[in-house]
């Protein structure tokens, strides 16, 4: 061939290798973008397992706190609760904290549940994270599951609830496919 047949092949060869390299700099990118959010949300897990076992060992260490003496409404029934779960009904979160209980031997076990609650839903505010106590789904009505509690930490769009709604974090004891949550068993 001659010089002439080649003007220009050069220049074609330089904007095909221009091009390769562009799409294999792009999958770097993407991939580079997917480690960043798998990593924010294994901090996000983390962060939610502490609060769960935070409230965990909270639970545990008041006792006479998990004694179901409080009588509340529900529906038209009256049963009875215990001071964690009636400290935590009806909210996710609180938007501020005062202690009440710091420095004192004047807080019932009552009172130490409510600080104790009151703790976990702010720190979980202050991390963008809503908490729940709920009853653990179980098979049957065995005397085991009457006295579990599941703690539900979710963030983002997720709420902490077993129910059937596309926004929760389980349904029926089950993970929804993208809810953004943890549950922790506690005895």
């Amino acid at each position: 061939m001659n010089r002439i047949n080649q003007k220009g092949i050069g220049l074609v060869e330089v904007i095909v290798a221009l091009l390769l390299l562009s799409i294999g700099v792009l999958g770097f990118a993407m991939l580079q973008m997917r480690a960043m959010d798998a990593s924010v949300d294994a901090s996000k897990r983390i962060q939610a397992m502490n609060l769960a076992r935070d409230l965990s060992e909270k639970m545990r260490a008041n006792k006479v706190g998990l004694t179901k003496t409080i009588s509340v409404k529900d529906g038209e029934a009256e049963k009875l609760v215990d001071a964690y779960a009636n400290a935590l009904s009806g909210k996710y979160y609180i938007e501020s904290y005062t202690a009440t209980c710091a420095n004192t031997s004047k807080c019932s076990s009552t009172d130490f549940a409510q600080e104790d609650v009151n703790q976990v839903l702010f720190r979980a505010y202050t991390m963008g994270m809503k908490v729940a106590l709920n009853d653990c789904p179980s098979e049957g009505s065995s005397t085991m599951a009457s006295n579990r509690y599941c703690i539900y930490v979710a963030w983002d769009e997720t709420l902490p609830v077993n129910a059937s709604s596309t926004t929760s974090c389980t349904k029926n004891g089950s993970f929804l496919a993208n809810s953004k949550c943890i549950v922790l068993e506690a005895y």
